[in-house]
């Protein structure tokens, strides 16, 4: 069983057969106890030993990457590009998402940044492509960096939110959608606030809202109430009014008394209505 398995992986490693087919003879020849294997010969496919037999990568880890469009000229291309440390999952991840070498030499090329190759693969893993960035840049957004786009992807920010944002008169940084984004403050939220004749709120003061439950229909519901407060004028009369009949008051008071006495009750009088003067003003 071992020579008949050696056989299959030789026959791989020559492109006598395709991927697919060792897979097939490896499970069939686990699942039974037949002596021998007959395979027939296949036209010559890509070499598999190109796609890196120098990676230590199993026969299952070939075809997976040969399902996803992994073949040698894309490890040549990466390698070009100075990607040179991915492991088997970096290269499923790029090929599972469609991240082709081209798209990938864009990405650097537009950030003009040295990226790892992690961080490409990040990038592909949130669907963050040269598309994406080159909208963001129209937006505004130019001098972004990988942590930037990673986090308004995390947090489901695509440029036609910050575009929403922007028609409704928001002028954004990166933090500010984000927390906007994470309190699930978006164009409809905003838009409905505008309606009930809020147009000035800050990224803070939606965020405020946002976090106590405060939407256009609560704002709706308590301008129903016609709730009815004293005017801060009405105080301000009553307590002018007060201080003037303490002041008048105090001044008879002072009539009977000596001089020197009057002088010193004159001056705590007159400090004390300044005093209650100036309360007054700051209701």
């Amino acid at each position: 069983m071992e020579q008949e398995r050696a056989q299959i992986l030789a026959m791989v490693e020559e492109g006598k057969i395709t991927p697919e087919q060792a897979e097939q003879l490896l499970e069939a020849l686990e699942a039974s106890d037949m002596p021998k294997v007959e395979v027939k010969e296949v036209k010559r496919q890509i070499p598999i030993h190109n796609v890196q037999t120098s990676r230590g990568l199993t026969p299952r880890q070939i075809v997976e990457l040969s399902i996803h469009g992994i073949d040698a000229d894309f490890l040549r291309q990466i390698k070009e590009l100075g990607l040179n440390n991915l492991s088997f999952k970096d290269l499923l991840d790029l090929g599972v998402h469609g991240l082709e070498p081209q798209s990938i030499k864009e990405i650097m090329e537009l950030t003009d940044e040295s990226l790892s190759a992690r961080q490409i693969r990040d990038l592909a893993v949130h669907e963050v492509d040269p598309e994406f960035i080159r909208e963001m840049m129209a937006l505004g957004f130019d001098k972004l960096r990988f942590k930037d786009y990673i986090e308004l992807a995390i947090h489901g920010v695509n440029p036609e939110t910050v575009e929403a944002y922007q028609e409704l008169g928001l002028d954004l940084d990166v933090k500010q959608i984000v927390q906007l984004a994470i309190h699930g403050v978006d164009r409809d939220y905003v838009q409905k606030l505008h309606e009930q004749g809020f147009h000035d709120l800050s990224t803070k003061d939606l965020i405020e809202f946002a976090i106590h439950g405060v939407d256009a229909d609560y704002i709706k519901m308590m301008q129903g109430l016609e709730l009815e407060f004293k005017e801060e004028s009405h105080l301000k009369d009553k307590m002018k009014n007060k201080t003037k009949h303490l002041s008048e008051k105090l001044q008879h008071r002072l009539s009977n008394l000596s001089s020197d006495t009057q002088n010193k009750l004159s001056t705590l009088s007159d400090k004390l209505q300044q005093n209650l003067t100036d309360l007054s003003d700051s209701l």
